[in-house]
């Protein structure tokens, strides 16, 4: 489902499908287009920031959008994790050019990797997850398939936003626990992961 398509889900479970319509309105050069205006727009960007907490909580906790990425090792035998787009969140590994076998590394410091036995220059591929951008347009998807996370996962987070911004909390608890259980049906891809995420500055 899209971005608009929650929104609208959501504004129907809350009772303001009514009030949750697109006003049409027109640019510089003539061409209609739709948007939400006054109350609706008020409503669309509770849902929305809803969506995106439900869309980034899932993304950190329950299960990865992962890519390949090629870079290649600096001079002194480091990768600069920070110079990659999209931001790495965690490694899930680093192999060699042609993806054919894992190659050792470590964290040099919190977003420098070193390469081991590799010489400057050498390409390898890093295999990492990533967080996604948030959803902002009303043609924005999540990068997780409706079978992997059931979209209702964002609504309900949604609808409990919105009845938490009226105080309405008995409302809102009932959206909530709808939406932690939705979570936890999730299935998660995080095993294993202590020794592949980016480090955290520990406290002194």
């Amino acid at each position: 489902m899209t971005l608009d398509e929650m929104c609208i889900a959501a504004a129907r479970y809350s009772d303001r499908y009514d009030e949750f319509e697109k006003t049409t309105i027109m640019d510089t050069d003539g061409k209609e287009y739709e948007v939400y205006d006054d109350d609706a727009l008020v409503y669309f960007n509770i849902f929305r920031d809803a969506i995106n907490e439900a869309y980034m909580s899932v993304s950190r906790m329950y299960t990865m959008p992962n890519t390949y990425t090629a870079a290649k090792v600096g001079e002194d035998g480091t990768i600069d994790l920070s110079s990659i787009t999209p931001m790495v969140y965690e490694i899930k590994d680093i192999l060699n050019a042609d993806k054919t076998a894992a190659v050792a590394y470590e964290f040099y410091t919190k977003y420098v990797v070193r390469i081991k036995n590799a010489l400057p220059g050498d390409t390898v591929q890093i295999y990492y997850h990533y967080i996604p951008a948030r959803l902002e347009e009303y043609k924005d998807e999540p990068v997780f398939s409706e079978a992997i996370v059931d979209p209702m996962v964002y609504i309900c987070l949604a609808v409990a936003r919105i009845w938490q911004s009226e105080k309405k909390f008995d409302y809102a608890n009932q959206w909530l626990q709808q939406y932690y259980m939705l979570l936890r049906e999730i299935k998660s891809t995080l095993a294993n992961r202590a020794d592949r995420r980016i480090p955290r500055r520990r406290f002194r």
